[in-house]
C-alpha cells in the first residue's frame, strides 16, 4: 500500500488516475487483510481486517519482524532469508 500511496503523491498527475488508484487502495483496505513491511521484514502497519483476523492489536506487532508469523525453524532457513533478500533487491531496483 505504501508503494501505491507513494505513486499517488509523486508520479501521477492525471486526476482521473489518482482517483482510480485511491479507490483501489480504499477497496483493498476495506475488503482484504493487509499488512505492510519494511524491506528488512519489520512490520510498519496492518489494517483492522488483518488485526482482527489474526487476533492482534497493532501495538503488539508494529516494529516486530515478520518471522513472528512463521515457524521458528523456517525463519532460520536459507529460503526465508532469500525471500527477504529478493524483496530488498526488487525495492533497490525501483529506486
Amino acid at each position: 500500500m505504501k508503494f501505491l500511496k507513494d505513486l499517488l503523491s509523486s508520479e501521477t498527475k492525471d486526476p482521473q488516475a489518482i482517483s482510480e488508484l485511491e479507490g483501489i487502495v480504499t477497496a483493498l483496505n476495506q475488503s482484504q487483510a493487509v499488512i505492510e513491511f519494511n524491506t528488512d521484514g519489520t512490520i510498519i502497519t496492518a489494517n483492522d481486517n488483518f488485526l482482527n483476523t489474526l487476533g492482534y492489536r497493532l501495538d503488539e506487532i508494529q516494529g516486530k519482524h515478520h518471522s513472528l508469523f512463521v515457524d521458528t525453524e523456517y525463519s532460520r532457513s536459507r529460503e526465508y532469508g532469500e525471500f527477504w533478500e529478493i524483496g530488498r533487491a526488487s525495492c533497490r531496483e525501483r529506486v
